[in-house]
């Protein structure tokens, strides 16, 4: 299954699923009968399709799959009975697709492993490659099962975690992210104990100054956001990016090729990568690392999302990977830039008649203790943050281990090493402290008499934070660390998951919607927590119709312009371009 979202800014997000070998023959195939067929082709031609495919699908645009263009390839890909029946499928109800993300990156994996050089040309002789798209999709589901209740939670959790990892991104929210993490409020906390100058150690380390690098970020998607059939059909080398393509902007040739080879591996490298550290057919942590394949005639992209990625994973990571001592910093400054981000999101956002926010609120009496990242109160309703900036090792998320995934929550959202709490920990200390027992404490300045539901929240910068499950997850672990105290006024709520990107996008309702209400309608129509805040319609935030946050569209619009200006191009607002994205 994948996951995805519809058109409509603020439609609900729903889950698909896609055909696979096991579904039509009632038996599920085996890697080596994959691979058995993967290795008749030449190498560059099944990543050359594969990419061509994901990019003429449109996968990386968030609910605007091409269904044309996935009846044009079924019927290129298999004989006409089956693409008819293929089709059929696609069509009904509850459709299921024959293409999808994570299918063709596992296609090109394979193929780096183990196609020759020399082999059947795919381009030239599709046919027989359709039985390969469909075994691959038996590759995915790890169909752990489970026993007790917490076992069959924690299986299906393992399940959805790689689904949603590979479900996308809002593209905008994404530039304008990076733009004020990494350009703007890193430099503004040059005061911090932990600071790193992530611009400059970047710029030092591949020489390439961070705004060039937004830049050429930029001109790379959009090359690739233009391709389509008659493009390649006319000339199949569009499909390459080569080092003359910014030739005609205002950044020097050498700057543009050390920009490409920051996201570039030949297949030699990206195969002894694969072969020294691989997670499974969910794992594709090398092509995210480097998401273009250098050949011959140029470099193309294993995947769009990957390379949209790079705008902002692209400098944090070459300034984490640098050296241990500058990554355990960098991930210590990392969570109080995303902790700044946040606070920002909000105090821009809220109208404090509906939404009065107050960021890290202290307990009176003893003014050095945190009661919590963020407190958010809205007429009788308390809603207590915390925001972790933590990401997820790719072992935990894709080995398909049950085990390696809950020790790595519970370390990076619940309590770590040492014990103390952190996250979800945190949020139950804090709702103790404040309402349970017979000795409540106060907040400075804060009156919490008439406080009558408690919303405890988790906000997360690692996608994990978005997973179905996750909350009713984390919220058994919460009940217990509030060791079944009183558990009179005030109610309170279940802990919930919300990652960041859909804060950005519900924060542009928080001038007319107190967020308690967003959350309350999250709840009640998902009592079992089984969803996510942007899976549950909200019809008071339908009626108001689509709102954006005046901070990222701010951000968005100075990125762009600095960008254009680099590209020694024309202004145009860009909001033409995105709305195509």
């Amino acid at each position: 299954m994948e996951r995805t979202v519809t058109e409509g800014f603020m439609r609900p997000t729903f889950i698909v699923r896609y055909t696979s070998f096991e579904t039509l023959f009632g038996r599920r195939s085996t890697l080596d009968e994959l691979i058995g067929i993967i290795r008749r082709y030449s190498r560059e031609s099944v990543i050359y399709v594969c990419s061509a495919s994901a990019l003429l699908l449109r996968i990386w645009t968030r609910g605007r799959f091409d269904i044309v263009q996935h009846d044009s390839l079924v019927q290129s890909f298999f004989n006409p009975v089956m693409a008819s029946s293929l089709i059929a499928i696609s069509r009904m109800p509850e459709p299921q697709f024959v293409f999808h993300r994570r299918q063709l990156l596992l296609l090109m994996k394979l193929a780096i492993l183990h196609c020759p050089e020399e082999g059947v040309d795919l381009v030239r002789q599709p046919p027989e490659f359709g039985e390969a798209l469909l075994m691959a999709n038996d590759r995915f589901h790890f169909a752990l099962g489970g026993v007790t209740a917490q076992e069959k939670l924690l299986n299906t959790l393992t399940d959805f975690v790689p689904v949603v990892e590979f479900s996308g991104m809002r593209l905008e929210n994404e530039i304008a992210r990076a733009f004020l993490m990494l350009s703007k409020i890193a430099q503004e906390l040059g005061n911090h104990v932990e600071f790193i100058d992530v611009a400059g150690a970047f710029s030092t380390l591949s020489g390439v100054p961070l705004l060039d690098y937004f830049a050429l970020w930029f001109g790379l998607f959009s090359k690739f956001m233009a391709v389509d059939l008659p493009t390649l059909q006319k000339n199949w080398l569009e499909l390459y990016i080569r080092p003359d393509f910014y030739r005609t902007t205002k950044i020097s040739p050498e700057t543009a090729e050390r920009f490409l080879s920051e996201l570039t591996a030949s297949p030699e490298h990206l195969r002894d990568s694969f072969s020294s550290l691989d997670y499974g057919a969910n794992d594709f942590t090398v092509f995210r690392d480097k998401p273009l394949v250098g050949e011959v005639n140029g470099a193309v992209p294993t995947d769009m999302f990957f390379v949209l990625e790079k705008i902002q994973s692209g400098p944090y990571w070459r300034v984490n990977d640098s050296s241990r001592r500058a990554g355990n910093r960098l991930r210590r400054f990392w969570g109080a830039v995303f902790e700044e981000y946040v606070k920002r999101i909000f105090v821009e956002s809220c109208n404090p008649k509906i939404n009065f926010y107050l960021h890290t609120p202290r307990y009176a009496g003893r003014v050095l203790d945190e009661v919590c990242d963020g407190l958010l109160l809205s007429d009788e309703t308390a809603i207590l943050l915390e925001y972790k900036s933590s990401m997820f090792r790719a072992e935990s998320k894709y080995g398909g281990q049950p085990t390696l995934l809950q020790a790595e929550i519970k370390q990076k959202l619940i309590q770590n090493e040492e014990s103390r709490p952190k996250g979800v920990g945190q949020l139950a200390k804090a709702v103790k402290n404040l309402f349970k027992g017979r000795r409540r404490e106060s907040i400075e300045q804060v009156d919490l008499s008439g406080v009558k539901y408690v919303f405890p929240v988790l906000v997360t910068l690692d996608s994990i934070g978005r997973t179905p499950m996750l909350s009713r997850f984390l919220n058994e672990y919460f009940l217990s660390g509030l060791d079944e105290q009183d558990c009179g006024d005030p109610y309170i709520f279940p802990v919930v998951s919300v990652y960041i990107e859909d804060l950005e996008v519900l924060s542009a309702y928080l001038r007319e919607l107190p967020f308690a209400q967003i959350l309350q309608n999250w709840i009640q129509n998902d009592p079992k927590l089984i969803s996510t805040i942007m899976a549950v319609e909200n019809p008071r935030i339908a009626a108001l119709g689509p709102r954006h946050s005046g901070l990222l569209d701010s951000a968005f619009d100075e990125c762009y312009a600095a960008i254009m200006e680099r590209l020694g191009l024309q202004d145009d607002g860009g909001r033409g371009l995105w709305a195509k994205a």
